[in-house]
């Protein structure tokens, strides 16, 4: 594992070095990893980031604040390469930022990364901005009921955050960010294919407060909605077409399945 450690770290330095790179405070990176690595050895302990992150809460009471930030960062940007193969990492803030203190699944960790750049790309950068504190406590309760994957991703899921978050919430603003961060998340896990377009409509208006009285009594192995079942809505509406029903017919049957 330290073998690993060292290859990781001197793939990280090589990468700052690069003339493209934006990287600064290479000395500084080296001096972390360096002494981390002392650490390691001196103590007998496996390279882990949760080691790393325990060796960092030591150094605060060693080190300035200043030096304390940029160790911080360089250990993001290792863990950053261990799970991308890159080092384009955004500066470090808090230990919440690693994956291993996050409380999120690997998917719904990378999948931070992949809002990020999908609306910095395609939409108004400071959308996830603006969601992705709500964004990140939907992954972490997602991940605390054992929900690893977005497709995995139920009503259900959604009910329990309206519940456990949204409901917590210190203001009405707070709450309607809340709300609005699900609704660009549903839509955007609808693109991907992880989840139906339904799945948009459920905090919405308070849709997650009458939604549980809608439960019928015996479901028996009714599917639970999804993708698959979405595409029979439309099947069962084009077999409407050919037998002749009305338009205004068809549309309550539309609106029923919405």
């Amino acid at each position: 594992m330290q073998i690993n450690y060292l290859d990781a770290v001197s793939s990280v330095l090589n990468m700052m070095k690069q003339p493209d790179s934006a990287c600064k405070n290479i000395d500084m990176h080296r001096t972390c990893y360096t002494t981390f690595f002392k650490y390691l050895m001196d103590n007998d302990i496996p390279f882990s980031m949760d080691a790393a992150l325990d060796w960092l809460e030591i150094k605060k009471l060693e080190i300035s604040c200043e030096a304390c930030s940029q160790y911080r960062n360089a250990l993001f940007r290792l863990e950053h390469y261990l799970l991308f193969g890159d080092i384009k990492s955004p500066f470090c803030r808090s230990e919440d930022s690693f994956f291993c203190r996050s409380g999120m699944s690997e998917s719904f960790f990378r999948l931070t990364y992949e809002l990020e750049e999908y609306y910095a790309a395609s939409q108004n950068p400071g959308y996830y901005h603006t969601y992705s504190v709500a964004i990140k406590e939907f992954f972490r309760l997602a991940t605390s009921l054992g929900i690893t994957e977005p497709e995995a991703v139920t009503i259900d899921t959604l009910i329990e955050y309206w519940n456990t978050y949204c409901k917590s919430c210190s203001s009405s603003g707070r709450r309607q960010n809340a709300v609005c961060a699900m609704t660009a998340l549903m839509k955007y896990l609808h693109r991907r294919g992880d989840v139906p377009e339904c799945y948009q409509l459920v905090l919405f208006g308070g849709n997650a407060e009458i939604l549980p009285g809608m439960r019928l009594p015996k479901t028996g192995v009714a599917f639970h909605p999804s993708v698959p079942l979405e595409h029979k809505a439309e099947e069962y509406l084009d077999a409407l077409n050919d037998w002749k029903y009305m338009e205004s017919s068809k549309a309550v049957y539309r609106n029923d399945f919405t």
